[in-house]
């Protein structure tokens, strides 16, 4: 059985002063927890290898799927999606978590489900701790008619949601919108995140519908509608109750960042260069 610990931070979000502070914080919980017994991978020294982002990501994703543990160090000192991710991963995963921002007098990971330092952490994480759990609220149209949204399997991505009505799907004319299919409960997510509303992977193959995804904002409070096209020739009456969709909590990435007018277009080796643009060979190869 592995017994790699997975130590993350947000190294590379941090500023200088608080690099300094995140590294000496690493180096302690890494000799701790060597110490203790474990092996320790952490992927913030990866990215000094000049290895390609891909394969950096794939070497840190391996690891994480090996580790019994992740510890997160400096996550009050600055935000990163891949610490989201980690501790996403690793939750769903039932795997203990463990944040550090100070000297605990011991390390060790025995204490499962999860170790907690220090207790004020950020807002965002509160959503992956069944001890302080931010709830996602609903509503119901129809009062106890529909099963309440949830999740089909332990760790799934997203939040099952029912139809509110029959409802009879017919090809599109010319120019016609999606057909609009009211579902039976709203969501209200946590503060800092939104819902993708995405069809299930059953959809289309079992009623030959497309479901146009859609994003539910945070301040979102009115009805929920299922955008649906027919991919079929021949009308299809979806039952009330059918659960159609799917509703995705993700964070709200880069909360608060300004937005600035340029000067001049920014240089990329890309430019303006559009769809298929990388599928083109030269010539003569």
């Amino acid at each position: 059985m592995s017994n790699v610990v997975y130590v993350a931070s947000p190294i590379d979000r941090a500023s200088e002063s608080e690099k300094q502070s995140i590294e000496t914080e690493i180096a302690f919980v890494k000799e701790a927890l060597r110490q203790a017994g474990y092996s320790v991978f952490v992927p913030a020294l990866a990215w000094d290898s000049g290895v390609p982002h891909d394969a950096i990501h794939q070497v840190n994703m391996e690891a994480l799927e090996k580790a019994i543990g992740l510890v997160v160090v400096g996550a009050t000192k600055a935000h990163s999606i891949g610490i989201y991710i980690e501790v996403g991963y690793m939750h769903a995963r039932r795997r203990p978590v463990a944040f550090f921002r100070q000297k605990p007098e011991s390390i060790t990971l025995s204490e499962f489900p999860v170790i907690r330092y220090p207790e004020n952490l950020p807002p965002f994480f509160d959503m992956f701790f069944k001890d302080n759990q931010a709830a996602i609220g609903y509503w119901e149209e129809k009062p106890g008619q529909f099963e309440p949204p949830r999740r089909a399997y332990p760790g799934d991505a997203g939040f099952d949601l029912a139809t509110a009505e029959d409802f009879l799907v017919t090809p599109l004319k010319n120019g016609e919108p999606a057909h609009r299919i009211p579902l039976a409960h709203r969501l209200f997510p946590p503060e800092g995140f939104w819902f993708l509303l995405a069809e299930r992977s059953s959809t289309r193959d079992r009623w030959g519908v497309e479901i146009i995804p859609g994003v539910m904002d945070n301040g979102y409070t009115g009805p929920w509608f299922a955008r649906t096209v027919l991919r079929r020739d021949e009308p299809v009456m979806i039952p009330a109750g059918t659960r159609l969709v799917q509703a995705i909590p993700i964070p709200v990435a880069l909360e608060g960042v300004a937005v600035r007018r340029v000067s001049e277009i920014p240089a990329t080796k890309r430019g303006e260069s559009g769809f298929g643009s990388s599928d083109k060979k030269e010539v003569g190869r």
